[in-house]
C-alpha cells in the first residue's frame, strides 16, 4: 500500500532498502567520525571553519561547507565567540587636547587655519607613513612628509616646519 501511495514499485523499494551505502556516504560517516572528535576534544567550542582547518592540517581534505553540513545533520555545534570591544566615548576629549576650530572649518585668508593628516600605505618593504597639512581657506596642500617608521609627533613636525620655513613640500 505504501508502495502505491509513493507511486514506487516495490521491487525497486527492496532494492533501496538491501543496497549499500555510496562511496560518498561511507566518506562521509569517516569523516563525519573525525569532525565528532575534534568537537568533542574542543569541549564543543569549535565551529565549522576551525574543524575544517584542523582536518586539512592532519592531511583530511574538505571543505567548510560540506563539514558544516555533516555537523548540523548530527547537531554538532560550535560555540561562538563574544567580541570585546573597547569602545572609546567619541564625547570626552583627553584633557590636555585642545579643539582650536570649533567645528569651523571655514576661512578667509590663506594660512590662517591648517588642518593635518597621517595615514599609512603598505609597500613591499614595509609600511610608509604620509603626513598632510591642508589650508583650510583655499584647500592647498601646504606640505607632505613621507618617513618609514611610525612617529607619533609628524603632525607637530609638519606644523612646526611649515610655520618656519613656509615650504610647500618636504621629504625629510
Amino acid at each position: 500500500m505504501m508502495c502505491r501511495l509513493l507511486s514506487v514499485s516495490s521491487s525497486g523499494y527492496y532494492a533501496w532498502v538491501s543496497r549499500s551505502p555510496s562511496a560518498q556516504a561511507a566518506a562521509n560517516d569517516v569523516l563525519l567520525n573525525d569532525i565528532s572528535d575534534l568537537h568533542e576534544d574542543s569541549d564543543g567550542v569549535w565551529g565549522a571553519p576551525t574543524i575544517t582547518d584542523e582536518l586539512n592540517m592532519k592531511g583530511i581534505k574538505c571543505s567548510v561547507n560540506r563539514v558544516a553540513r555533516l555537523m548540523k545533520s548530527n547537531g554538532l555545534q560550535g560555540i561562538p565567540q563574544k567580541r570585546q570591544w573597547k569602545k572609546k566615548d567619541s564625547t570626552q576629549r583627553p584633557s590636555d587636547v585642545v579643539n582650536h576650530l570649533e567645528r569651523d572649518f571655514s576661512a578667509e585668508e590663506p594660512n590662517q587655519k591648517w588642518v593635518t593628516d597621517i595615514t599609512y600605505i603598505r609597500t613591499g618593504e614595509g609600511f610608509l607613513y604620509l603626513c598632510v597639512v591642508k589650508d583650510l581657506c583655499n584647500g592647498v596642500m601646504v606640505l607632505a612628509i613621507f618617513k618609514s617608521p611610525p612617529l607619533c609627533e609628524y603632525s607637530k613636525a609638519a606644523l612646526l616646519a611649515c610655520s618656519n620655513s613656509g615650504c610647500l613640500w618636504a621629504d625629510r
